[in-house]
């Protein structure tokens, strides 16, 4: 039988957005893979993530599946800290006993370096993992104009000032860049 993981960024780093928050898009996502599945009666599983694992429901196929899951997604309660995709991977790994379809929902903004993790190459060497990023335009560009703007990480808390320069604009568009790279290659 296949099973469909669902793994949730939840983190907050989620309920920004220029144009509407990110985990409204997230909701979409999930909500589609999730009623395909259920549509085809495929067993499914749903974890959510944000510094750790915050809930974890392992795969089966029942009435309303669907609906919980959701519910339980938009009610998580994400601590206020950086997000961390290391820890739902070994969660994955040492949980997961069939071969399994991992689809990894996240912006991928993590405080740690998962695409060079073994956990992560021994999680796709024995699943399939997709990964959907979720992509915001403020998260790949510093916003027109000239002058400063103070920037707090939601995740952190941390705030600082940045020049909006030509120069960090640049650097700014190829660190992005390179992050999207890291994640294509991976």
């Amino acid at each position: 039988e296949l099973v469909v993981i669902v793994a949730v960024d939840a983190s907050p780093s989620m309920s920004l957005g220029a144009a509407h928050p990110k985990k409204k898009l997230l909701m979409s996502i999930t909500a589609s893979l999730l009623f395909s599945a259920g549509g085809d009666q495929i067993n499914t599983g749903f974890l959510g993530f944000a510094d750790r694992v915050l809930t974890w429901s392992p795969a089966r196929r029942t009435s309303g599946r669907t609906w919980h899951i959701l519910e339980e997604l938009w009610g998580i309660d994400a601590p206020v800290t950086s997000t961390r995709l290391l820890p739902a991977v070994r969660h994955l790994v040492s949980s997961l006993r069939t071969m399994s379809v991992i689809v990894i929902v996240s912006d991928f903004l993590t405080g740690d370096d998962p695409f060079s993790s073994s956990e992560l190459r021994t999680l796709a060497a024995t699943h399939d993992v997709i990964a959907v990023v979720i992509e915001d335009p403020a998260d790949t560009a510093l916003p027109p104009g000239r002058g400063f703007i103070r920037v707090r990480d939601v995740e952190t808390g941390g705030e600082t000032t940045v020049a909006l320069t030509d120069r960090n604009r640049r650097a700014f568009a190829a660190r992005m860049s390179n992050r999207r790279q890291g994640i294509v290659d991976a």
